[in-house]
């Protein structure tokens, strides 16, 4: 039978980007973590839509996502990761799941590099070809800027630039994108035209190779989330 269950935690605001980590070994102890932009928290459930705990954020979230394995401090850890909404000084907000306790902790809010317009959209991705993990980050005129997320050696997360990019026209934002990390494309939509597609790893064109657009009436405006089961 299907499981219906709603995840309202005491003090929520618009909790409306959210991403699901499933546990290694037992499936029942998934967590589904969402981030709250209204009220700066970071809200995390188990399976029967529990909240377990609330993380209160020094900066407004955007999208949420998350990765598997990172080595991080000697060991292979899950990350959290999400962009923080603002224009010259943006960040993207990193915590790590204890996979005995389900715990978040923090490891981090490294800058990236300046954007022209509210940095908008977030999307993780660890690379099949060459191994490396990436953030990309989209703002309101849709620019696509890839970063390579490294351990800085002191337990939290250093960037690295890689590519900037435009996805589309300038004047319609980017904010759902999706990397997979099994064929190395990333999908990244652009609200008023449609889903771009990339070669992502960095050091592919930035010229898309396919593109899902509102013309053929598949999609209607405006597009937004976009994720991969």
């Amino acid at each position: 039978a299907d499981i219906v269950f709603t995840c309202a935690a005491d003090g929520i605001g618009d909790q409306d980007d959210m991403c699901i980590w499933l546990h290694p070994v037992d499936p029942s102890q998934s967590l589904i973590i969402t981030a709250d932009k209204d009220v700066r928290k970071l809200f995390v459930y188990n399976l029967a839509g529990e909240a377990i705990a609330t993380h209160n954020l020094p900066h407004k979230p955007g999208n949420i996502d998350l990765i598997y394995n990172f080595p991080l401090n000697g060991e292979n850890v899950d990350i959290v990761g999400f962009n923080t909404r603002s224009v010259n000084n943006a960040r993207f907000g990193f915590f790590k799941i204890d996979k005995e306790t389900l715990e978040l902790d923090s490891i981090g809010y490294p800058h990236t590099t300046n954007w022209s317009n509210e940095l908008y959209g977030f999307a993780l991705y660890h690379s099949p070809n060459n191994n490396s993990f990436y953030a990309f980050g989209s703002d309101q005129s849709s620019l696509i800027q890839q970063y390579e997320f490294i351990d800085d050696g002191a337990g939290g997360i250093a960037l690295e630039h890689k590519r900037t990019w435009q996805n589309g026209s300038s004047s319609n934002p980017t904010e759902g994108m999706v990397a997979d990390q099994e064929t190395g494309l990333l999908y990244a939509a652009n609200e008023n035209q449609g889903i771009f597609v990339y070669q992502a790893d960095e050091d592919q064109s930035t010229e898309h190779i396919r593109m899902m657009g509102l013309s053929t009436g598949t999609l209607d405006d405006d597009v937004e989330g976009v994720t991969i089961y």
